[in-house]
């Protein structure tokens, strides 16, 4: 990503920061009333989601510390910060009126785009208006649009950005925003009484959005699908591009339908000493959706995994709930190179490997080209059977051509193994490289075996390597459960959550020191549930990456 683009990545990330950060504040005055007050503007039709901070100070000040080194770019005081921010210069600092709340909101744009609008309250509109428009070295001109000034840049400067002033506030964002919503944010959102933070968002007008946003890329995947298919003479390799994009339409569709039925849209962030918080909750009811209790401690499998994994997603599965045919997400990938017995046949395996797998399982990157999946076990037999076959499959149509495609025509070889006192399975497979192609044969190794309650499948080039660093973080060498960077997050409502996402991110900034994340995701009647957690140096890596080259 080109330099200019991670700062204005950086500059959306620590406005979205200041603009949903959650903290406490005492209640402030209402704006002194007008002699003779105009009507309040009704609500857009456009207005997505707005938002309100009643103290972006302490928000500021909570978050900045988590920022690092790379932090200190940025000024240490909120209203120097959005001078710096907004490129309006140190001299503007003291027109921030920070004791009253900061508000904004998401708009629909004509084009059906979402446009993010802000709201920052100023000592004197007049005033900043002057100060930035009048002399002879003025990098501004006041343009007035009806009740609006829009501060247009000087000539020789494309804007990134309208910068607009109604009464005693001034607007950030794309200028059909302003023209739109502004009005509204200003008189009747960023003057109602505010603590904490809150996002009030229209479920429906945004699943509207994504649907046609969706609709479009959709379409585009087609065409390009079409194209490639007239440009080679033949289908695609692996995946039917329209049986394909009916099983991502099979994915997608009840998202859209969460937020069809949700009532409103809650989101917080919450800035701590060591982490930054986020909670995103989509109830369906006229209640709350309740906050989840901290777990006591993280899954097992995860804990237990090699300091080494970077990429870790756990899954707690409804063991009672249905699940799509597996014969239909085969149709998807291969289309009509699937015969209907072949089908049957394969559809049967994967619902023996399901009935036999428990309620959580989890797949870790490992590095070095190798991954762990992880699962207790409800059926032991089913499960081996399954799985026994399956693996066997690969070497066989469907699988066997698109494979061959990418990798060389695949050999299969069999073989028992011990994993320490275990048995265990090995599976080999050897592509053989294409006529004339410089590169040698690749070899893919899968070991697994079963323990009580539990089954653990290794894959990769060196799958004994992989197993050996299993066992060896599982008797007590070192492992994600001695990483209280990252057991810390676990620990809270997020660990709590049905699916969870760990990434190590230090990879972002290339420092050696581990820098964790950690996002969880809950569906239930009552709503949907989003939380992350993002520890401090994972925020240190990321801002390192957006503001440094």
């Amino acid at each position: 990503m080109p330099r200019s683009r991670r700062r204005l990545c950086a500059v959306g990330l620590l406005g979205a920061a200041l603009a949903f950060g959650a903290c406490k504040s005492a209640k402030h005055d209402e704006p002194p009333a007008k002699a003779r007050p105009a009507p309040l503007p009704s609500r857009p039709s456009a207005l997505v989601a707005e938002w309100t901070l009643a103290d972006v100070g302490s928000t500021w000040r909570a978050v900045h510390p988590l920022l690092g080194a790379p932090g200190r770019l940025i000024p240490v005081g909120p209203e120097l910060a959005f001078g710096a921010l907004l490129e309006l210069g140190p001299l503007t600092a003291g027109a921030f009126e920070l004791s009253r709340p900061v508000a904004g909101g998401l708009v629909l744009s004509q084009t059906g785009a979402v446009e993010a609008l802000a709201v920052l309250p100023l000592t004197s509109g007049p005033e900043l208006v002057a100060r930035l428009s009048t002399g002879s070295s003025a990098g501004f001109r006041a343009v007035r649009a009806g009740n609006v000034v829009f501060l247009e840049p000087a000539p020789g400067k494309p804007p990134e950005r309208a910068l607009a002033v109604i009464d005693d506030a001034l607007l950030v964002g794309p200028r059909s925003a302003v023209e739109q919503s502004g009005a509204y944010l200003v008189r009747v959102t960023a003057r109602a009484k505010a603590s904490g933070s809150k996002l009030a968002a229209r479920p429906a007008l945004l699943a509207s959005f994504l649907r046609r946003s969706y609709a479009e890329r959709r379409a585009e995947l087609a065409r390009l699908a079409e194209r490639a298919q007239a440009e080679r003479g033949r289908p695609a390799d692996f995946a039917d591009p329209k049986a394909a994009l009916a099983g991502l339409d099979a994915l997608v569709e009840p998202m859209f339908r969460a937020l069809d039925v949700a009532r409103t849209a809650e989101l917080e962030l919450i800035p701590g000493s060591d982490r930054l918080g986020l909670w995103l909750g989509l109830p369906s009811g006229a209640a709350a959706l309740p906050v989840p209790t901290p777990a006591p401690t993280p899954p097992r499998a995860l804990a237990e995994l090699p300091d080494a994994a970077s990429v870790v997603l756990s899954v707690g599965r409804k063991l009672d709930a249905s699940e799509p045919a597996a014969s239909a997400t085969l149709r998807a990938l291969f289309g009509a190179r699937l015969t209907e017995p072949r089908a049957t046949e394969l559809a049967g395996m994967f619902r023996a490997i399901d009935a036999g797998l428990g309620q959580r399982f989890t797949l870790a990157w490992l590095g070095e080209l190798s991954l762990s999946f992880t699962s207790d076990v409800r059926d032991e037999k089913q499960l081996r059977d399954g799985l026994a076959k399956l693996l066997g499959s690969l070497v066989e149509a469907p699988w066997a051509e698109p494979i061959a495609s990418l990798f060389g025509k695949p050999r299969l070889v069999r073989a028992p193994a011990r994993v320490g006192a275990l048995p265990a399975e090995r599976v080999r497979y050897l592509f053989s490289p294409k006529p004339g192609a410089a590169k040698p044969a690749r070899e893919i190794e899968v070991l697994y075996w079963f323990e009580p309650g539990r089954f653990q499948l290794v894959l990769g080039p060196d799958a004994d390597r992989a197993a050996a660093a299993l066992l060896a973080a599982r008797n007590g060498g070192a492992s994600l459960g001695g990483r209280p960077e990252l057991t810390g997050l676990l620990s809270g409502p997020v660990g709590a959550l049905d699916t969870l996402l760990a990434l190590d991110v230090r990879s972002f900034s290339g420092k050696g020191e581990p820098a964790w994340l950690v996002a969880g995701a809950r569906s239930r009647p009552e709503g949907f549930a989003l939380g992350l957690e993002v520890s401090a140096p994972a925020v240190e890596s990321l801002t390192r990456w957006a503001l440094l080259p």
